[in-house]
């Protein structure tokens, strides 16, 4: 399984913009959930039942799929 680029970069926009939105995002902190550019990088931008609703099932129509290489 591929996940496209666009799909990728669609989720990723969806999670920053998400994050945009909560405390750990504000400029004065400082801690473990951002990354070395500054970005909010945690999984987790939600309640954990919501992040697990959102990954238990995968669109198909999202991923490019194909035969195992090798």
């Amino acid at each position: 399984m591929e996940c496209p680029p666009e799909v990728e970069g669609a989720y990723v926009r969806r999670h920053d913009e998400a994050h945009a939105r909560v405390i750990w995002a504000h400029p004065g902190m400082d801690n473990w959930s951002h990354d070395e550019t500054g970005r909010v990088a945690c999984t987790l931008r939600r309640r954990i039942v919501g992040y697990w609703s959102t990954t238990r099932t995968a669109d198909l129509g999202d991923v490019r799929t194909g035969p195992a290489a090798g």
